[in-house]
């Protein structure tokens, strides 16, 4: 209990706000992900989209928590998985990269 407590204490409030977002914007990407992929593949898949994304881009899809896909959060899913970052990413952990990449 005393090092959750540090731990919270720790993290600024900015960065707590930011650890929901990315939360949030993953359990929206994990599902359209999982639809290209194994979801044990699709785990890996999504922290990279997520590690690629600017706050901004997860907060864009933490708005679509709660819809069962849809064509935006699909499009920008599929946008994160032609970032460099994102598709090196999944490149070295040996996972299948998303279409719409090179």
């Amino acid at each position: 209990m005393g090092l959750v407590l540090l731990l919270l204490v720790a993290c600024s409030p900015q960065d707590a706000a930011n650890s929901v977002v990315r939360q949030a914007a993953g359990s929206v990407a994990q599902p359209i992900v999982e639809g290209y992929m194994l979801p044990a593949q699709a785990n890996g898949v999504t922290r990279c989209l997520l590690d690629a994304a600017s706050i901004e881009e997860l907060r864009a899809l933490a708005q679509d928590v709660g819809t069962t896909g849809g064509t935006r959060p699909r499009a920008n899913v599929l946008a994160l998985g032609t970032r460099p970052a994102a598709r090196a990413c999944i490149a070295a952990a040996g996972l299948p990269q998303l279409p719409g990449g090179a």
